[in-house]
């Protein structure tokens, strides 16, 4: 051979020319002969020599241009592309780490589940929160509506005593009829009325005659039969506007209110001696005859 030519490629230089590639933590720019030799190695900290991948892995990548995420035992995964340059015995790889590879999106999704996790737990509290308020306001609403039915049932309970007292202080526990106290107050009422609407109106007093001598003779027990009977008895004689009452003993008085002229009151008080006149039968195997004595004020 006469001469010869010496070709000499700096593969710095050459490397050079992919340092806009983004290889991250964990990537290689290599270079490697059309027989898998590795000729040059970038890496995140410059030029690094040695072999990186083993020789069968490597026999397997170089094949064909190729990119794709590969597997090998003893490695983490990785992505690698694979590119033969055109009439050149080079072979031009670049390879990253999947996990340096995702590690901003790992790194961004981290810190969106940090986020998460805290507004989960603040919703969590809130919703705690509101769910103790609800069972304490429901707590409180349930002591409420026990204590408005117990107020209730008290407030009932007072009616009810009130009704029986106002009764029993106004009325006459025998006969039922008005007592004297609240004769009186009924009167003052109807004769205000009466005034007022031009009415008349007459206050019969009614005493049995000999009913002293009935209660010395036959006992209590008949004489109070006797009130009730002739009670009875003035309650058919009188309209339900008038007012009848038992002052006491055998002392009734009767209020004719709305009389519109006063000689519709004889009537009235002819009948009602003719009906307490009537003999009273069947008074504890007796038969008892009794008269009314009746004063009247028109």
């Amino acid at each position: 051979m006469t001469g010869a030519m010496l070709l000499e490629l700096d593969l710095g230089y050459f490397l050079n020319l992919l340092k806009n590639i983004d290889i991250g933590k964990t990537g290689k720019i290599m270079i490697f002969n059309d027989r898998g030799e590795e000729l040059a190695r970038f890496e995140n900290g410059g030029l690094a020599i040695g072999h990186s991948f083993p020789k069968p892995l490597l026999k397997k990548l170089l094949i064909q241009d190729s990119s794709g995420t590969f597997k090998y035992p003893g490695l983490d995964d990785f992505h690698l592309t694979c590119l033969h340059v055109q009439k050149y015995p080079f072979v031009v790889t670049v390879s990253r780490e999947m996990k340096d590879f995702f590690s901003e999106f790992t790194a961004h999704k981290n810190k969106l589940l940090w986020a998460l996790s805290i507004i989960s737990i603040f919703c969590l509290s809130v919703m705690f929160l509101l769910f103790r308020e609800i069972v304490s306001n429901n707590r409180y609403l349930n002591a409420l509506i026990l204590s408005n039915r117990k107020n209730k049932n008290l407030i009932l309970r007072l009616e009810k005593e009130h009704k029986v007292l106002t009764k029993a202080a106004s009325v006459d526990a025998l006969t039922q009829f008005y007592n004297r106290r609240f004769f009186v107050s009924m009167a003052q009422k109807n004769l205000f009325l009466t005034k007022k609407n031009t009415f008349s109106c007459a206050i019969l007093f009614i005493d049995l005659d000999r009913f002293k001598k009935i209660n010395d003779t036959l006992g209590h027990r008949v004489g109070d039969l006797l009130l009730k009977k002739v009670a009875h008895r003035l309650i058919r004689c009188t309209r339900k506007s008038d007012i009848v009452s038992r002052f006491g003993g055998d002392e009734f008085v009767v209020m004719l209110t709305e009389m519109s002229a006063e000689e519709n009151i004889s009537p009235v008080v002819e009948k009602i001696i003719a009906a307490v006149s009537a003999p009273y039968e069947y008074m504890e195997g007796h038969q008892i005859i009794t008269s009314p004595s009746i004063e009247i004020a028109v």
